[in-house]
């Protein structure tokens, strides 16, 4: 995904933020899912979930704007372009089954992706302040073309959303991957679903085939489900 022009927040921001009525449990909800879960969601992915968490009509708008004024959250734009997010996981592992043809899988992701765009996207990011307050690095003055590719994870984070699941974005800003015995993971999202089962999912336009054998290896070992989109 590449980004021909953009406009990001100021990285110094780090005064506590402003007075914001009161914080209730959908403020916290989304501020931390900026700060521990995701490292942005573009308007319409914040939209949405608000939404999901109970907001109606235009409260999810004004409340964002309500936020980003205090100083919990920050906005900036961003023109992109890059592949669009499945609707469904190409790929479906569990424990004790066969190793699935990782290949393949990796070799049509990379050749049947939709690029689209360019399109100007707006992006909310947890402010500095926010990322302190989770004991998480802050993310928005990361390059453009990293804050680009942030955005497919956002999509995956609304899918997964919608599933009840509860989401750790792995990573320190730069990179969700994780070195393991078995070598590199790539980026992914750790998931534990309601019923305690543990799961990753990844994105295999962004994966190397190295790095989804080492997921394999590691999955099979831990007993995790993954799940490649």
């Amino acid at each position: 995904m590449t980004t021909t022009s953009s406009t990001l927040p100021d990285a110094s921001f780090s005064s506590f933020p402003s007075q914001v009525k009161a914080i209730d449990a959908i403020d916290f909800e989304l501020l931390q899912s900026l700060a521990t879960c995701v490292p942005l969601l573009s308007k319409r992915q914040a939209i949405l979930y608000l939404k999901q968490l109970g907001q109606k009509g235009t409260e999810p708008r004004d409340r964002l704007e309500q936020l980003q004024a205090a100083g919990w959250i920050q906005k900036f734009r961003c023109v992109s372009s890059g592949p669009l997010l499945p609707t469904g996981p190409r790929v479906a592992w569990h424990p004790g089954e066969p190793m699935p043809l990782l290949s393949r899988h990796h070799k049509r992701a990379r050749q049947q992706d939709e690029i689209v765009g360019p399109r100007e996207i707006e992006f909310y990011v947890a402010s500095r302040f926010t990322a302190n307050l989770f004991g998480v690095p802050y993310r928005a003055a990361s390059s453009n073309d990293v804050v680009s590719k942030w955005w497919l994870w956002g999509c995956l984070f609304r899918q997964l959303i919608d599933e009840r699941v509860e989401i750790v974005f792995s990573g320190d800003g730069d990179t969700a991957s994780t070195t393991t015995s078995h070598g590199k993971l790539p980026d992914h999202l750790k998931v534990t679903a309601q019923d305690a089962t543990r799961q990753i999912h990844c994105l295999l336009f962004f994966s190397s085939l190295l790095q989804l054998v080492s997921l394999h290896c590691h999955c099979k070992e831990q007993s995790i489900s993954y799940y490649l989109w």
